[in-house]
């Protein structure tokens, strides 16, 4: 009886797409975000993601030519889907080299040393953000503004960075004198609201810990203190 088991490596499912085509197609699934950054941030979006494209290209082709000296692969289009991700986690506004070497740490270092495509452990484009982002912190921080110069919604950790550029100057300290200026009893509604809010909270909850919040920030002129107060 013939032997009808075949042993063979993965990948065992076979289809018609290529790793060219699917590299391919995410590219193209880039192209409308790539659209949107060029209205909203200018030109500046298009240098700096077709400097990160050409680099990684070129970079991953010096590598496969005269280090590696095998095929080289860059006509599957994995390192322009690299170059691409790699431009969109920089500002637009960054400088050249910053990008080369950004693209560099991409390609020689996160794809390249554990030996290309499939073979990387970590995406090569979010490890140049991380390298750059330790080592230019400043340059990798610092956003540009719109080009039109409006915009309805301002992300980040915190509303300092805005602040310092005075994005968000007037809303800011409007928002700093609200919680300042105890002078003002129209602003107090809310700290009496909070006070019976804690004071809720105190009496439905078991730890002690919770309780001896109010204590702790507390101050005889701060409506907290009336929590505590016997």
């Amino acid at each position: 009886m013939a032997n009808k088991l075949i042993v063979a490596p993965a990948p065992h499912v076979q289809t018609a797409q290529s790793t060219t085509r699917i590299m391919r197609d995410v590219v193209i699934a880039l192209m409308p975000a790539l659209v949107v950054s060029t209205v909203v941030f200018g030109l500046d979006v298009l240098r700096v993601t077709a400097l990160s494209v050409v680099s990684c290209v070129v970079i991953e082709y010096l590598i496969q030519k005269f280090m590696v000296r095998g095929a080289t692969t860059v006509g599957n289009w994995s390192a322009v889907v690299t170059g691409v991700l790699l431009a969109f986690n920089l500002p637009a506004s960054i400088p050249w080299w910053i990008v080369v070497m950004g693209a560099f740490v991409a390609i020689a270092v996160a794809k390249m040393t554990f030996g290309g495509l499939g073979k990387n452990p970590f995406n090569p484009a979010l490890v140049g953000r991380v390298f750059l982002l330790i080592a230019y912190p400043v340059q990798m921080t610092t956003w540009p503004l719109p080009v039109n110069g409006s915009f309805d919604v301002l992300s980040g950790a915190t509303p300092l960075a805005a602040v310092k550029r005075k994005l968000l100057c007037n809303i800011f300290t409007d928002f700093i004198t609200f919680l300042t200026d105890r002078r003002s009893d129209q602003y107090m509604d809310i700290f009496r609201l909070t006070s019976h809010l804690l004071q809720l909270a105190d009496r439905l909850s078991p730890n002690p810990c919770h309780r001896s919040f109010p204590a702790g920030v507390g101050r005889s002129n701060d409506p907290f203190y009336r929590i505590t107060k016997k």
